[in-house]
Protein backbone atom coordinates (compact mmCIF):
# COMPACT_ATOMS: atom_id res chain seq x y z
CA UNK A 1 0.00 0.00 0.00
CA UNK A 2 2.88 2.37 0.85
CA UNK A 3 4.47 1.63 -2.52
CA UNK A 4 1.18 2.41 -4.29
CA UNK A 5 0.86 5.86 -2.72
CA UNK A 6 4.54 6.61 -3.33
CA UNK A 7 4.16 5.81 -7.02
CA UNK A 8 0.91 7.77 -7.13
CA UNK A 9 2.66 10.79 -5.64
CA UNK A 10 5.34 10.70 -8.33
CA UNK A 11 2.69 10.19 -11.03
CA UNK A 12 0.79 13.28 -9.88
CA UNK A 13 4.00 15.29 -9.50
CA UNK A 14 5.02 14.45 -13.06
CA UNK A 15 1.56 15.25 -14.47
CA UNK A 16 0.44 18.20 -12.38
CA UNK A 17 -1.72 19.83 -15.03
CA UNK A 18 -3.56 16.58 -15.69
CA UNK A 19 -4.14 16.02 -11.96
CA UNK A 20 -5.42 19.58 -11.47
CA UNK A 21 -7.84 19.30 -14.40
CA UNK A 22 -9.20 15.95 -13.14
CA UNK A 23 -9.59 17.14 -9.54
CA UNK A 24 -11.14 20.50 -10.46
CA UNK A 25 -13.44 18.92 -13.04
CA UNK A 26 -14.53 16.30 -10.54
CA UNK A 27 -15.02 18.92 -7.81
CA UNK A 28 -17.33 21.02 -9.99
CA UNK A 29 -19.32 17.94 -11.00
CA UNK A 30 -19.58 16.67 -7.42
CA UNK A 31 -20.67 20.08 -6.18
CA UNK A 32 -23.84 19.97 -8.26
CA UNK A 33 -24.35 16.24 -7.71
CA UNK A 34 -24.11 16.60 -3.94
CA UNK A 35 -26.42 19.62 -3.97
CA UNK A 36 -29.11 17.45 -5.55
CA UNK A 37 -28.35 14.59 -3.16
CA UNK A 38 -28.51 16.87 -0.11
CA UNK A 39 -31.79 18.47 -1.11
CA UNK A 40 -33.37 15.06 -1.61
CA UNK A 41 -31.81 13.63 1.55
CA UNK A 42 -32.81 16.53 3.81
CA UNK A 43 -36.41 16.25 2.65
CA UNK A 44 -36.78 12.45 2.84
CA UNK A 45 -34.21 10.85 5.19
CA UNK A 46 -34.84 9.82 8.79
CA UNK A 47 -33.66 12.97 10.60
CA UNK A 48 -34.66 13.76 14.18
CA UNK A 49 -37.24 14.71 15.26
CA UNK A 50 -38.75 13.08 12.16
CA UNK A 51 -36.75 9.95 12.91
CA UNK A 52 -39.08 7.48 11.16
CA UNK A 53 -39.84 9.19 7.86
CA UNK A 54 -39.22 5.93 5.99
CA UNK A 55 -42.20 4.39 7.85
CA UNK A 56 -44.44 7.46 7.93
CA UNK A 57 -47.63 8.05 5.98
CA UNK A 58 -49.50 11.34 5.80
CA UNK A 59 -53.22 11.69 5.24
CA UNK A 60 -54.68 13.87 2.54
CA UNK A 61 -57.53 16.18 3.46
CA UNK A 62 -60.65 14.11 3.97
CA UNK A 63 -63.74 14.90 1.91
CA UNK A 64 -67.09 15.19 3.67
CA UNK A 65 -70.31 15.31 1.71
CA UNK A 66 -74.00 14.60 2.02
CA UNK A 67 -75.14 11.11 1.11
CA UNK A 68 -76.23 12.38 -2.31
CA UNK A 69 -72.77 13.85 -3.01
CA UNK A 70 -73.68 17.51 -2.43
CA UNK A 71 -72.55 19.98 0.24
CA UNK A 72 -68.89 19.01 0.02
CA UNK A 73 -66.25 20.26 2.44
CA UNK A 74 -62.73 19.21 3.40
CA UNK A 75 -61.54 18.11 6.81
CA UNK A 76 -61.39 15.24 9.27
CA UNK A 77 -62.78 15.11 12.78
CA UNK A 78 -62.23 12.88 15.77
CA UNK A 79 -64.74 10.22 14.71
CA UNK A 80 -63.25 9.38 11.30
CA UNK A 81 -59.69 9.61 12.63
CA UNK A 82 -60.29 7.14 15.44
CA UNK A 83 -62.44 4.85 13.32
CA UNK A 84 -59.94 4.65 10.48
CA UNK A 85 -56.64 4.58 12.33
CA UNK A 86 -57.05 3.52 15.97
CA UNK A 87 -55.66 -0.01 16.52
CA UNK A 88 -55.34 -0.45 12.76
CA UNK A 89 -53.29 -3.55 11.85
CA UNK A 90 -49.92 -2.54 10.47
CA UNK A 91 -50.04 0.92 12.08
CA UNK A 92 -47.68 1.27 15.03
CA UNK A 93 -48.80 4.77 16.02
CA UNK A 94 -51.15 7.48 14.81
CA UNK A 95 -51.22 11.15 15.66
CA UNK A 96 -52.48 14.38 14.15
CA UNK A 97 -52.12 18.13 14.21
CA UNK A 98 -53.99 21.24 13.29
CA UNK A 99 -52.81 23.60 10.59
CA UNK A 100 -49.51 25.46 10.93
CA UNK A 101 -50.01 29.21 10.98
CA UNK A 102 -48.56 32.41 12.37
CA UNK A 103 -49.92 34.05 15.50
CA UNK A 104 -48.88 37.12 17.51
CA UNK A 105 -46.96 36.14 20.66
CA UNK A 106 -45.83 38.33 23.55
CA UNK A 107 -44.60 38.12 27.13
CA UNK A 108 -47.46 40.25 28.43
CA UNK A 109 -50.97 41.05 27.23
CA UNK A 110 -49.90 44.49 26.04
CA UNK A 111 -46.26 43.76 25.35
CA UNK A 112 -44.23 43.76 22.16
CA UNK A 113 -45.61 41.18 19.75
CA UNK A 114 -43.61 38.68 17.72
CA UNK A 115 -45.25 36.60 15.01
CA UNK A 116 -44.36 32.93 15.42
CA UNK A 117 -45.38 29.72 13.69
CA UNK A 118 -47.92 27.94 15.90
CA UNK A 119 -49.43 24.48 15.64
CA UNK A 120 -51.81 22.62 17.94
CA UNK A 121 -51.07 18.95 18.57
CA UNK A 122 -52.19 16.09 20.82
CA UNK A 123 -50.17 14.81 23.76
CA UNK A 124 -48.84 11.77 21.85
CA UNK A 125 -47.23 14.10 19.29
CA UNK A 126 -44.13 14.08 21.50
CA UNK A 127 -44.04 10.28 21.51
CA UNK A 128 -44.38 10.18 17.73
CA UNK A 129 -41.62 12.75 17.04
CA UNK A 130 -38.25 12.85 18.80
CA UNK A 131 -38.03 16.39 20.12
CA UNK A 132 -35.06 17.21 22.35
CA UNK A 133 -36.12 19.29 25.34
CA UNK A 134 -33.37 21.51 26.70
CA UNK A 135 -35.53 22.55 29.66
CA UNK A 136 -38.85 21.47 31.13
CA UNK A 137 -41.11 18.88 29.48
CA UNK A 138 -43.94 18.57 26.95
CA UNK A 139 -47.44 19.42 28.08
CA UNK A 140 -48.85 16.24 29.56
CA UNK A 141 -52.63 16.64 29.53
CA UNK A 142 -55.03 16.83 26.63
CA UNK A 143 -57.20 19.95 26.66
CA UNK A 144 -60.11 19.25 24.35
CA UNK A 145 -62.61 21.14 26.50
CA UNK A 146 -61.52 24.70 25.88
CA UNK A 147 -58.68 27.07 24.97
CA UNK A 148 -55.09 25.92 25.45
CA UNK A 149 -53.57 26.67 28.85
CA UNK A 150 -50.05 25.26 28.27
CA UNK A 151 -47.45 25.38 25.52
CA UNK A 152 -44.07 24.00 24.50
CA UNK A 153 -41.87 26.41 22.59
CA UNK A 154 -38.65 26.21 20.56
CA UNK A 155 -35.34 27.51 21.84
CA UNK A 156 -35.15 30.34 19.30
CA UNK A 157 -38.75 31.39 20.02
CA UNK A 158 -37.98 31.47 23.75
CA UNK A 159 -34.98 33.71 23.13
CA UNK A 160 -36.94 36.04 20.88
CA UNK A 161 -39.67 36.45 23.46
CA UNK A 162 -37.59 36.66 26.63
CA UNK A 163 -34.54 38.43 25.17
CA UNK A 164 -32.56 36.20 27.52
CA UNK A 165 -31.82 32.58 28.43
CA UNK A 166 -34.30 30.22 26.76
CA UNK A 167 -34.36 27.80 29.72
CA UNK A 168 -35.69 30.54 31.98
CA UNK A 169 -38.96 30.52 30.04
CA UNK A 170 -40.13 27.27 31.68
CA UNK A 171 -43.02 28.00 34.02
CA UNK A 172 -43.52 31.53 32.75
CA UNK A 173 -46.69 32.83 31.13
CA UNK A 174 -46.75 34.05 27.54
CA UNK A 175 -49.57 35.29 25.34
CA UNK A 176 -50.30 33.41 22.11
CA UNK A 177 -52.91 35.08 19.93
CA UNK A 178 -53.78 37.26 22.95
CA UNK A 179 -54.51 34.24 25.21
CA UNK A 180 -52.29 33.40 28.21
CA UNK A 181 -50.55 30.01 28.27
CA UNK A 182 -47.89 28.61 30.60
CA UNK A 183 -44.66 27.33 29.07
CA UNK A 184 -44.03 23.74 30.20
CA UNK A 185 -40.90 23.10 28.17
CA UNK A 186 -38.38 24.45 25.68
CA UNK A 187 -37.24 22.14 22.87
CA UNK A 188 -34.26 22.34 20.56
CA UNK A 189 -34.96 24.17 17.31
CA UNK A 190 -36.40 22.16 14.44
CA UNK A 191 -35.51 23.18 10.90
CA UNK A 192 -38.52 24.17 8.77
CA UNK A 193 -37.18 21.66 6.23
CA UNK A 194 -38.65 19.06 8.59
CA UNK A 195 -42.04 20.35 7.62
CA UNK A 196 -44.30 18.18 9.76
CA UNK A 197 -42.45 18.51 13.10
CA UNK A 198 -41.59 22.18 12.65
CA UNK A 199 -43.27 24.87 14.74
CA UNK A 200 -42.12 27.69 17.02
CA UNK A 201 -44.95 27.08 19.47
CA UNK A 202 -46.84 23.83 20.09
CA UNK A 203 -50.21 24.10 21.81
CA UNK A 204 -52.56 21.34 23.00
CA UNK A 205 -55.12 20.47 20.34
CA UNK A 206 -58.30 22.42 21.03
CA UNK A 207 -61.93 21.48 21.37
CA UNK A 208 -63.69 19.81 18.44
CA UNK A 209 -67.29 20.15 17.45
CA UNK A 210 -69.75 17.49 16.37
CA UNK A 211 -70.81 18.89 13.00
CA UNK A 212 -71.68 16.73 10.00
CA UNK A 213 -72.36 13.57 12.07
CA UNK A 214 -69.06 14.13 13.87
CA UNK A 215 -67.08 13.87 10.62
CA UNK A 216 -66.05 17.51 10.34
CA UNK A 217 -62.80 18.71 11.85
CA UNK A 218 -59.32 19.94 11.10
CA UNK A 219 -57.14 16.94 11.90
CA UNK A 220 -54.15 16.29 9.66
CA UNK A 221 -53.26 12.68 10.32
CA UNK A 222 -49.78 11.16 10.53
CA UNK A 223 -49.30 7.38 10.69
CA UNK A 224 -46.24 5.32 11.55
CA UNK A 225 -46.25 1.89 9.96
CA UNK A 226 -45.11 -1.11 11.97
CA UNK A 227 -41.75 -2.57 10.85
CA UNK A 228 -42.38 -4.86 7.89
CA UNK A 229 -45.99 -3.74 7.45
CA UNK A 230 -47.44 -3.84 3.94
CA UNK A 231 -48.71 -0.42 2.91
CA UNK A 232 -51.26 -1.85 0.47
CA UNK A 233 -52.78 -4.00 3.19
CA UNK A 234 -52.96 -1.03 5.53
CA UNK A 235 -54.74 1.04 2.88
CA UNK A 236 -57.21 -1.78 2.20
CA UNK A 237 -58.01 -2.00 5.90
CA UNK A 238 -58.52 1.76 6.10
CA UNK A 239 -60.86 1.58 3.09
CA UNK A 240 -62.84 -1.19 4.81
CA UNK A 241 -63.14 0.90 7.96
CA UNK A 242 -64.23 3.89 5.90
CA UNK A 243 -67.10 1.88 4.43
CA UNK A 244 -68.10 0.78 7.92
CA UNK A 245 -67.98 4.39 9.15
CA UNK A 246 -70.20 5.65 6.32
CA UNK A 247 -72.75 2.91 6.94
CA UNK A 248 -73.20 4.23 10.48
CA UNK A 249 -73.55 7.92 9.50
CA UNK A 250 -77.08 9.18 9.00
CA UNK A 251 -76.84 12.14 6.64
CA UNK A 252 -73.22 12.45 5.58
CA UNK A 253 -70.30 10.39 4.35
CA UNK A 254 -66.53 10.63 4.63
CA UNK A 255 -63.83 9.79 2.10
CA UNK A 256 -60.07 9.71 2.66
CA UNK A 257 -58.62 10.65 -0.71
CA UNK A 258 -55.24 8.95 -0.25
CA UNK A 259 -52.18 8.44 1.92
CA UNK A 260 -48.73 9.78 1.06
CA UNK A 261 -45.34 8.42 1.98
CA UNK A 262 -42.52 10.88 2.69
CA UNK A 263 -41.42 11.25 -0.94
CA UNK A 264 -44.97 11.63 -2.25
CA UNK A 265 -45.85 14.11 0.49
CA UNK A 266 -42.77 16.24 -0.18
CA UNK A 267 -42.40 16.25 -3.97
CA UNK A 268 -45.02 16.64 -6.72
CA UNK A 269 -47.93 15.94 -4.37
CA UNK A 270 -51.02 14.81 -6.30
CA UNK A 271 -49.07 14.90 -9.57
CA UNK A 272 -48.44 11.79 -11.67
CA UNK A 273 -44.67 12.27 -11.44
CA UNK A 274 -42.21 9.83 -9.89
CA UNK A 275 -39.85 11.94 -7.77
CA UNK A 276 -37.32 9.11 -7.46
CA UNK A 277 -37.16 8.81 -11.25
CA UNK A 278 -36.80 12.56 -11.71
CA UNK A 279 -33.95 12.84 -9.22
CA UNK A 280 -32.32 9.67 -10.57
CA UNK A 281 -32.29 11.02 -14.12
CA UNK A 282 -30.98 14.38 -12.93
CA UNK A 283 -28.12 12.70 -11.07
CA UNK A 284 -27.33 10.50 -14.07
CA UNK A 285 -27.04 13.55 -16.34
CA UNK A 286 -24.93 15.49 -13.83
CA UNK A 287 -22.57 12.53 -13.40
CA UNK A 288 -22.33 10.99 -16.85
CA UNK A 289 -22.02 14.03 -19.11
CA UNK A 290 -18.93 15.50 -17.37
CA UNK A 291 -17.52 11.98 -16.88
CA UNK A 292 -17.60 11.28 -20.61
CA UNK A 293 -15.72 14.52 -21.20
CA UNK A 294 -13.00 13.61 -18.72
CA UNK A 295 -12.79 10.07 -20.11
CA UNK A 296 -11.07 11.42 -23.22
CA UNK A 297 -8.47 13.18 -21.08
CA UNK A 298 -7.86 10.03 -19.04
CA UNK A 299 -7.52 7.99 -22.24
CA UNK A 300 -4.93 10.40 -23.62
CA UNK A 301 -2.94 10.21 -20.39
CA UNK A 302 -3.02 6.41 -20.45
CA UNK A 303 -1.55 6.41 -23.96
CA UNK A 304 1.60 7.88 -22.48
CA UNK A 305 1.81 4.96 -20.05
CA UNK A 306 1.47 2.11 -22.53
CA UNK A 307 5.15 1.23 -22.15
CA UNK A 308 4.78 1.01 -18.36
CA UNK A 309 1.66 -1.15 -18.73
CA UNK A 310 3.44 -3.47 -21.19
CA UNK A 311 6.37 -3.94 -18.78
CA UNK A 312 3.95 -4.76 -15.93
CA UNK A 313 2.31 -7.38 -18.14
CA UNK A 314 5.72 -8.79 -19.09
CA UNK A 315 6.43 -9.32 -15.39
CA UNK A 316 3.18 -11.24 -14.93
CA UNK A 317 0.49 -8.67 -14.25
CA UNK A 318 -2.87 -9.65 -15.72
CA UNK A 319 -5.41 -7.34 -17.36
CA UNK A 320 -7.69 -7.26 -14.30
CA UNK A 321 -4.80 -6.31 -12.03
CA UNK A 322 -3.70 -3.52 -14.34
CA UNK A 323 -7.25 -2.19 -14.71
CA UNK A 324 -7.71 -2.28 -10.94
CA UNK A 325 -4.50 -0.30 -10.40
CA UNK A 326 -5.46 2.31 -12.97
CA UNK A 327 -8.90 2.54 -11.39
CA UNK A 328 -7.42 2.97 -7.89
CA UNK A 329 -5.04 5.71 -9.07
CA UNK A 330 -7.86 7.69 -10.66
CA UNK A 331 -10.20 7.01 -7.73
CA UNK A 332 -7.83 8.82 -5.35
CA UNK A 333 -7.93 11.92 -7.57
CA UNK A 334 -11.69 11.62 -7.99
CA UNK A 335 -12.23 11.23 -4.25
CA UNK A 336 -10.14 14.34 -3.61
CA UNK A 337 -12.35 16.19 -6.08
CA UNK A 338 -15.42 14.66 -4.45
CA UNK A 339 -14.43 15.96 -1.01
CA UNK A 340 -13.84 19.45 -2.41
CA UNK A 341 -17.17 19.19 -4.23
CA UNK A 342 -18.94 18.15 -1.02
CA UNK A 343 -17.56 21.22 0.76
CA UNK A 344 -18.64 23.37 -2.17
CA UNK A 345 -22.11 21.82 -2.11
CA UNK A 346 -22.46 22.55 1.62
CA UNK A 347 -21.57 26.18 1.01
CA UNK A 348 -23.92 26.59 -1.97
CA UNK A 349 -26.84 24.81 -0.27
CA UNK A 350 -26.42 27.08 2.75
CA UNK A 351 -26.12 30.25 0.64
CA UNK A 352 -29.07 29.31 -1.58
CA UNK A 353 -31.18 27.65 1.12
CA UNK A 354 -34.08 30.11 0.96
CA UNK A 355 -34.32 29.69 -2.83
CA UNK A 356 -33.85 25.90 -2.81
CA UNK A 357 -36.37 25.33 0.00
CA UNK A 358 -38.50 28.36 -0.85
CA UNK A 359 -41.86 26.58 -0.45
CA UNK A 360 -41.41 25.75 3.24
CA UNK A 361 -42.78 27.70 6.20
CA UNK A 362 -40.22 29.86 7.96
CA UNK A 363 -36.60 30.52 7.06
CA UNK A 364 -34.72 27.44 5.85
CA UNK A 365 -32.19 26.29 8.43
CA UNK A 366 -29.32 23.95 7.51
CA UNK A 367 -27.66 22.52 10.61
CA UNK A 368 -24.23 20.93 10.94
CA UNK A 369 -25.93 17.73 12.08
CA UNK A 370 -27.81 17.53 8.77
CA UNK A 371 -24.79 17.96 6.48
CA UNK A 372 -22.44 15.97 8.71
CA UNK A 373 -24.41 12.74 8.84
CA UNK A 374 -22.30 9.63 7.97
CA UNK A 375 -24.64 8.70 5.14
CA UNK A 376 -23.65 11.94 3.33
CA UNK A 377 -20.02 10.77 3.39
CA UNK A 378 -21.15 7.46 1.91
CA UNK A 379 -22.93 9.34 -0.88
CA UNK A 380 -19.68 11.18 -1.67
CA UNK A 381 -17.75 7.90 -1.84
CA UNK A 382 -20.47 6.22 -3.90
CA UNK A 383 -20.64 9.09 -6.39
CA UNK A 384 -16.84 9.04 -6.66
CA UNK A 385 -16.87 5.30 -7.41
CA UNK A 386 -19.47 5.75 -10.16
CA UNK A 387 -17.65 8.74 -11.62
CA UNK A 388 -14.29 6.92 -11.60
CA UNK A 389 -15.85 3.85 -13.20
CA UNK A 390 -17.25 5.85 -16.10
CA UNK A 391 -14.05 7.87 -16.56
CA UNK A 392 -11.53 5.05 -16.16
CA UNK A 393 -12.75 1.56 -17.00
CA UNK A 394 -13.03 1.83 -20.80
CA UNK A 395 -9.66 3.62 -21.28
CA UNK A 396 -8.06 1.18 -18.81
CA UNK A 397 -9.52 -1.82 -20.63
CA UNK A 398 -8.27 -0.51 -23.98
CA UNK A 399 -4.78 0.09 -22.58
CA UNK A 400 -4.54 -3.24 -20.74
CA UNK A 401 -5.51 -5.40 -23.72
CA UNK A 402 -2.80 -4.11 -26.09
CA UNK A 403 -0.18 -6.57 -27.36
CA UNK A 404 2.99 -6.46 -25.21
CA UNK A 405 5.55 -6.96 -27.98
CA UNK A 406 4.02 -4.46 -30.36
CA UNK A 407 3.61 -1.89 -27.62
CA UNK A 408 7.25 -2.18 -26.56
CA UNK A 409 8.35 -1.84 -30.18
CA UNK A 410 6.15 1.23 -30.52
CA UNK A 411 4.11 -0.27 -33.38
CA UNK A 412 0.73 -0.34 -31.59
Amino acid sequence: MGCFFKQLYHLVADNRLHAVIVIVGTAVTMTFVMMVVMVYDFRTADIAPESDRSRTLYTALGKISAKDGTNIESGMGRLPFETLFADCPGVEAATWSGYLGTSPCAMTSGGEQTRLFVKDVPVNWFDFFDYTFIAGRPFAEAQYDGPAREAAISQSAARRLSKGDAADMVGREIYVNFRPVRVTGVYDDVSPILQKAYADVLLPFGAEGNARDGLSGRRLGVLKLSPGADRDEVEREIARRESMLNSMCRDNKFHMERLYDQVEYTFFRDEMINANLVYGLLLAVLLLVPAMGLAGLINAQMQTRLGEIAIRKAYGADNIGIMWRLFAENFVETLAGGIIGYIGACVLVWLCRDWIFGEISGDAVITAAMVGRPVIALYVVGASVVFTSVVTLVPAWMAARRNIALTLKGND
